[in-house]
């Protein structure tokens, strides 16, 4: 994993492509480590709570050049207004990404938050929830198959799927990454965390992730193209993104670094700000890029042939913060999932410990 060989992601705090919001803390299920408590901070007046939802969305749009509306919890599914939301970012030319954990999700109400302008639903299942009976890895995978062909028959949202990175569970990773690669028809997003100290959970889970990333690029034989570093140690990851492009459930090829840099560039310099969630299926001709090299130019004719049975797969591993011996916490430079509170950006994975008293800036 050479960083030099990989786009250094120039997101900064005021010029990022992804707005976070959180619609309520509420939620049906008690996840250890996870980041979010249920608060007493919730509006309960609906009418006031859609108000400042929408403010908080034009100051996205205004204070950090979004992209991309990123819309979570709690549980997002148990708020009344979330389709008047979706809406909304949709006239402020947004995609919306919804983070859930899909239980109350059917086909009627995918069908009503695509009218509303769903652009793609990123689901979190995983052995870590306990949700299944028996909590095995065939019940995973039966239950995210279900998930697959609701949105196959829908057709015009986009799915994908996070989860965390557990040690105990690891050496089950391939059987994940098989089903993705399996179902890369319809699975356009991949998302794994790491586990540590700044989530409260079990410090004897947390995998590296220098171990996940080692993980993907075995099971999909690519190589990282983009990454994000960290905010007190710059030779260090953060965020770790692969493009692996598939065909019939193969692998076929991916994106290099400076093929994803320039995909990226080039849209900042049409549209006016990063790419954060693509509305087309290929992410090369969906961005307009042009190839920075020979080999890539052939590719790109290969994937432009073969458009009805080639499909992009991102897979990416997000670091949790770490705290420092010396108090500060290392966390994502520019964080890309910066929440509004009291006015300030802030990282969302940790308001709850900023909101008992931690001191973090997001500094550039």
């Amino acid at each position: 994993m050479l960083l030099s060989e990989m786009y250094r992601i120039p997101w900064t705090k005021n010029d990022n492509p992804n707005g976070w919001i959180e619609v309520t803390t509420e939620c049906q299920l008690d996840c250890s480590g996870c980041y979010r408590a249920e608060s007493g901070d919730d509006i309960r007046d609906p009418v006031e709570q859609m108000r400042r939802l929408k403010t908080d969305v034009d100051t996205l749009v205004a204070m950090r050049n979004i992209q991309t509306l990123s819309i979570a919890g709690g549980e997002p599914l148990l708020y009344a207004g979330l389709e008047e939301l979706i809406s909304y970012a949709r006239s402020k030319r947004l995609a919306t990404r919804l983070f859930t954990n899909a239980v109350l999700l059917d086909d009627a109400t995918l069908d009503s938050l695509t009218k509303a302008g769903l652009t793609e639903m990123i689901i979190h299942a995983s052995l870590w929830q306990e949700r299944l009976t028996p909590n095995t890895m065939a019940e995973l995978l039966k239950l995210k198959a279900a998930y697959c062909d609701m949105f196959r028959a829908n057709g015009r949202v986009r799915l994908g799927f996070i989860e965390p990175a557990m040690r105990r569970f690891w050496d089950q990773a391939p059987l994940l990454f098989e089903f993705y690669q399996r179902n890369s028809d319809i699975v356009s997003n991949v998302v794994f965390t790491t586990f540590k100290d700044a989530y409260g959970g079990p410090a004897d889970q947390h995998l590296p992730i220098e171990e996940v990333g080692e993980m993907i690029e075995r099971c999909y034989g690519t190589s990282p193209c983009a990454y994000i570093p960290k905010v007190h140690h710059p030779d260090k990851v953060a965020w770790l993104l692969n493009v692996a492009v598939l065909q019939d459930g193969k692998v076929v090829g991916s994106l290099s670094g400076r093929d994803y840099g320039a995909a990226q560039e080039q849209y900042r310099a049409v549209m006016g700000k990063y790419l954060f969630t693509p509305e087309s299926d290929d992410l090369v001709t969906g961005l307009g890029a042009e190839p920075q090299s020979e080999e890539a130019e052939q590719f790109s004719e290969l994937m432009r042939a073969l458009r009805a049975s080639v499909n992009h797969q991102v897979v990416s591993v997000v670091d949790s913060p770490q705290l420092l011996d010396d108090g500060r916490v290392d966390m994502c430079d520019s964080c890309p999932d910066a929440i509004l509170y009291q006015g300030e950006l802030l990282p969302k994975c940790i308001l709850d410990k900023i909101k008992g008293g931690l001191e973090v800036h997001i500094a550039r």
